[in-house]
């Protein structure tokens, strides 16, 4: 029988960590910060491109999470009730890297605006920390996926040349056998662009968004490195 390779196995590994269900209590958290909604099926949700994109709980039926793929749709989720939609462009109010549309003949939704969010991960450990982890590890998934086009890297395969979209995370939790409470702990998302100059030449730009009332509220690293 044939191993599977390492994308498939690193899928089959965070699977449950990108798409976490939410249980009661965390839904009843979530429910005074956001309204509910009911789609067609068919009916959009959000397109690619748009921009402060809150966080969507699905709370019956379905929803299609597709891209446009080389001129044909491409269905990349499913999400179903209990899961949420969302990735680290809402903290950052970037661009929605795919669309989103109804899936079943009515699908009620709860749909939680981005600053809502934004301060519910920063006040509610008990649904923020399933969240981040999700966001995080979505990103990375994607970056693996190379036929992923919101994510795709204009260079090729092996070369230094080329942009590349990533995402990284930075935390501190306090002292080894005694960690601090959420809140005084600190942690924070940087969405980054990595720009290839030349073979020798390489730019790091990421705007880092603080999730705790520790952590600073925003904080922009530039990075120019020389290889040698």
């Amino acid at each position: 029988m044939a191993e599977p390779d390492n994308d498939e196995q690193f899928y089959r590994d965070t699977e449950s960590i990108a798409f976490p269900k939410l249980d009661d209590r965390q839904l009843a958290m979530l429910e005074p910060l956001g309204s509910r909604r009911v789609l067609r099926r068919g009916e959009i949700l959000f397109k690619a491109g748009q921009r402060d994109l809150g966080l969507t709980v699905i709370l019956r039926g379905g929803l299609e999470v597709f891209e446009a793929r080389d001129g044909e749709e491409q269905i990349l989720g499913t999400p179903g009730p209990r899961d949420f939609v969302g990735d680290v462009a809402m903290l950052m109010g970037t661009a929605a890297l795919a669309s989103a549309r109804g899936k079943a003949d009515e699908t009620e939704i709860l749909e939680v605006p981005a600053a809502a969010i934004r301060q519910a991960l920063a006040e509610l450990p008990g649904v923020s920390e399933p969240i981040v982890r999700a966001f995080i590890m979505r990103r990375q998934r994607l970056r693996r996926d190379r036929e992923f086009a919101g994510l795709r890297i204009v260079a090729q395969d092996g070369s230094r040349d080329g942009n590349q979209l990533g995402v990284e995370y930075y935390s501190s939790l306090g002292q080894v056998g005694h960690f601090d409470n959420w809140e005084k702990q600190q942690h924070q998302i940087f969405p980054t662009l990595d720009l290839n100059f030349s073979p020798d030449w390489e730019f790091n730009l990421g705007i880092g968004v603080g999730l705790t009332r520790s952590t600073d509220d925003l904080m922009v690293k530039l990075i120019l490195g020389r290889r040698f």
